[in-house]
């Protein structure tokens, strides 16, 4: 009897996790999301991008798509790409009067000696 020979498979293997990860990049318009956003749309939380980026198939696959993955620092890749930008106050007076918890009211001391205690941890004048 004549052993049949199989066909080998072109397209790799992916995770449950990795094909939904894909069904979601396949759309143009979400490879622009940030990580936790094409997570979340897949139905996982932050760590499905960590477990199906470990392999580097995937990582490949990605690139084809166009998609950054990132550097990997300590063996992990970078998850967060955006940052939140944060403007100084143009009136920073008026932003500690809205506050709440003013360590200055609290202490009732004025704005000068304010310094002073934050530095070394309580009130001295001297």
């Amino acid at each position: 009897m004549p052993l049949l020979k199989r066909k080998r498979r072109i397209e790799p293997r992916w995770t449950i996790v990795q094909r939904k990860l894909l069904a979601v990049l396949e759309q143009q318009e979400n490879r622009t999301l940030g990580l936790g956003d094409i997570c979340q749309l897949a139905g996982y939380g932050d760590w499905a991008w960590d477990r199906a980026t470990k392999d580097p198939r995937f990582v490949s696959r990605l690139n084809q798509l166009g998609m950054s993955v990132g550097q990997p620092s300590r063996g992990r890749y970078r998850k967060h790409q955006r940052h939140q930008e944060v403007c100084l106050a143009a009136d920073p007076e008026e932003e500690l009067a809205k506050d709440i918890w003013d360590m200055r009211k609290l202490l009732g001391l004025s704005a000068a000696p304010i310094c002073h205690v934050l530095h070394r941890g309580f009130y001295d004048p001297g």
